[in-house]
């Protein structure tokens, strides 16, 4: 079974919602590994590039609210990893509390292709203030 079969399965959604999350996912861990880290973890997990395409485009969000946090003074790199997942699942017409369980599928499933070096490269990549705010909702 595939990841987005197994998202689809467990989740109760379809394989183009599967497909979309798991991109919006594994989008915002490349920003956050270097290019070798991430062509790993592309080696262990087949079709990473098309669920990444598969992923709405949120680029236009992600845009005005970094620019809103730095205009504030803030650091817009965690809130707009966390908007950017938030408006991704929203356009997948996903609930919000399904992000956490998500989360944990994907990384299960890299850790079980990749092992634990790759599994905690990946769960690393997404260990920043929106991880935590995934996983309080679960």
């Amino acid at each position: 079974m595939n990841l987005t079969q197994l998202l689809a399965s467990n989740l109760a959604i379809t394989e183009e919602q599967a497909k979309g999350g798991a991109g919006s996912l594994f989008r915002l861990a490349k920003e956050h590994l270097s290019a070798e880290q991430f062509r790993r973890i592309e080696e262990k997990v087949s079709g990473i590039p098309d669920m990444i395409a598969a992923a709405p485009n949120t680029d236009g969000v992600l845009y005005n609210i970094r620019r809103l946090i730095s205009s504030l003074g803030g650091n817009p790199t965690g809130a707009g990893g966390f908007a950017n997942l938030a408006s991704s699942f929203e356009r997948l017409d996903l609930d919000p509390d399904i992000a956490g369980r998500f989360v944990k599928i994907v990384a299960g499933f890299v850790r079980q292709r990749g092992g634990d070096e790759l599994g905690n490269l990946f769960d690393g990549a997404l260990s920043s203030p929106y991880r935590r705010v995934i996983e309080k909702n679960t």
